[in-house]
């Protein structure tokens, strides 16, 4: 038979089970997890919901064992296998559903921005699944809107252009270089470019039109008409 004296020690133990807290450290241990299979800042998870409402037999706050499916993205309700353990021994084992929030710092319009214009970039936290689109990097700018920005706003390649250096029916200078002769004449852009940019110019001279490079903001390099 069980001595007094053990019954209540056994007791006592499960007494304690019952008052350990694990949701704490099971919401670090996923943030931790999803951080590292994600190579991102741990700042960047959010547990939402833990999904664990079963008992344990943890009678301190337990170390927290997680592990997810290959390749899993962490975008909404995830299935996770939990493992707790008290100084190695198992005290709880489960499958849960937990639903995690991921966030990335990302280009945004800085202000309120109508097509054609400008945008001004900040940077903000933004939730993943919120995001559409391959998002800008701010290096390759300047970029003009194509459609309405509100402040705030992810800022994509599909929302915004990059600012040409030169713009349709800008006069620009037709450069051609032969034998030695660079002969050079005034001419009208027929489209937005940029510098390295294949683009079609109206002769102002002999009205016919040419191609070249767009090899600075007023110069077009061509070999001959089109």
């Amino acid at each position: 038979m069980v001595s007094y004296a053990l019954f209540w020690a056994l007791f006592a133990g499960l007494a304690t089970a019952d008052t350990v807290d694990i949701q704490g450290p099971l919401t670090d241990a996923i943030r931790s997890h999803v951080a590292e299979s994600k190579s991102m800042s741990i700042d960047s998870v959010d547990v939402a919901s833990v999904g664990l409402r079963a008992k344990h037999s943890c009678v301190s706050t337990p170390t927290v064992f997680v592990e997810s499916l290959p390749g899993e993205q962490f975008r909404g309700v995830t299935r996770l296998r939990i493992s707790l353990s008290n100084d190695g021994v198992e005290c709880g084992k489960y499958s849960i559903s937990s639903r995690i929030v991921l966030y990335q710092e990302v280009p945004v319009a800085a202000a309120d921005t109508a097509p054609g214009s400008v945008v001004e970039l900040t940077t903000r936290r933004i939730k993943v699944r919120d995001l559409r689109g391959a998002l800008v990097d701010p290096a390759d700018g300047p970029f003009v809107a194509v459609q309405a920005l509100r402040s705030g706003d992810p800022v994509s390649y599909r929302r915004v252009k990059r600012r040409p250096t030169a713009n349709v029916g800008e006069t620009v200078s037709i450069v051609v270089t032969a034998h030695g002769l660079t002969i050079r004449a005034e001419g009208r852009l027929l489209g937005d470019a940029h510098l390295g940019d294949l683009v079609h110019v109206a002769n102002l001279a002999t009205d016919t039109v040419v191609q070249g490079t767009l090899i600075a903001p007023k110069t077009v390099l061509t070999g001959g008409r089109r």
